[in-house]
């Protein structure tokens, strides 16, 4: 119970404070518990939407959509219309700026645009999950160069702390 009762934050911006407040809803970010319960609310999404392929995690979702090139962009747009709407009746805010989608396919030469509600958005060549990166032709490459880059750095890092002056 001291876990979740008792709880008071306080809001910095600019170097200015706010008052101090009660927090009485939610969990601490960044406890094992913020998660599980993400998770436990959001359960009920997949119902409310019609492509069955959605998965969460902690504060991300993900909808898998599978389909033909010529209805793709249609069905993309429609998915993430409900997933949105479906969201915010929850009373979730959703930052569509943060919308993420790339299309996984060997044929596909452009990208795709597409609009919901007014603001515009491209399908990527890559996109990061859980620490990841999916590229558009399901290639390790991009993931792999990149995870030997940030090795490359740490170790240049390390030795450079470790040398004699």
């Amino acid at each position: 119970m001291d876990f979740l009762s008792e709880r008071y934050f306080v809001v910095e911006v600019a170097g200015e404070n706010s008052n101090i407040k009660s927090l009485e809803l939610g969990c601490v970010q960044g406890s094992i518990l913020g998660p599980k319960l993400f998770n436990l609310y959001m359960k009920d999404v997949c119902k409310n939407v019609n492509e069955k392929h959605i998965t969460t995690y902690a504060d991300d979702s993900y909808v898998l959509i599978k389909g033909q090139m010529e209805n793709l962009q249609n069905k993309v747009k429609t998915t993430i219309t409900q997933h949105l709407r479906c969201l915010n009746k929850m009373g979730m805010v959703t930052n569509l700026s943060k919308t993420e989608a790339v299309v996984f396919s060997h044929g596909l030469k452009e990208e795709l645009t597409i609009d919901i509600g007014g603001e515009t958005f491209r399908t990527g060549k890559e996109m990061k999950v859980l620490g990841i990166t999916f590229d558009d032709k399901l290639s390790w490459i991009p993931h792999v160069e990149k995870v030997i880059g940030k090795a490359k750095k740490l170790n240049f890092m390390t030795n450079s702390m470790h040398k004699p002056k």
